[in-house]
């Protein structure tokens, strides 16, 4: 017996999700496909009417709680992934084709000595490099202006790997630069 209960409190909270908003637009028109069919048609083509429409109702509802199953997958998925990213050691910077940075994980805050709110959005540049604060991003992110850079992969095949060193700070780096292949 509870395991009815349970399913139908699943149901029943499943029912309200974004995903099923279609399934509620929908309804009032089925109903008025119904009452219709059923005030003005013979009774084999109402009950015909009904059942397509209960038919359709059907398939938009269990399709819309595919949907809904398959967006809670992916965002559990999502929020595992960023935990992931989040608590590597490693520093992670990712950012677009123009060089605007969209994530910066904790180590990359440690080892830049920038927040993420400080980077995030910014368009990094040449001429950044200027600034002190922001001298080692650039040269990361442009390793052909750190001070010493080796190349450890050829040229247009990803992942780039490069070796980088720095005197002030006294830092080696072994940086890898991927390109994301999905938009």
């Amino acid at each position: 017996m509870p395991d009815i209960k349970n399913q139908k409190d699943n149901l029943s909270s499943a029912s309200w999700l974004p995903e099923k908003g279609i399934f509620w637009i929908l309804l009032p028109f089925l109903i008025a496909v119904i009452a219709v069919g059923a005030i003005s048609l013979e009774p084999f083509l109402a009950f015909f009417t009904a059942g397509l429409a209960v038919t359709i109702g059907i398939v938009v509802f269990f399709y819309a709680a595919n949907l809904s199953k398959i967006n809670k997958e992916t965002r559990v998925r999502q929020r595992e992934l960023e935990n992931v990213i989040v608590n590597l050691a490693d520093a992670i910077i990712v950012y677009d084709r123009n060089f605007k940075v969209i994530f910066f994980n904790p180590a990359a805050e440690k080892l830049f000595q920038l927040t993420a709110e400080e980077i995030l959005g910014h368009q990094v540049a040449p001429q950044d490099a200027r600034d002190d604060s922001r001298r080692l991003l650039v040269q990361v992110v442009f390793p052909s202006l750190a001070p010493v850079m080796i190349s450890r992969s050829e040229a247009g095949v990803y992942p780039q790997v490069v070796d980088l060193s720095f005197e002030h700070p006294q830092l080696e780096l072994r940086v890898m630069t991927a390109v994301m292949a999905d938009p």
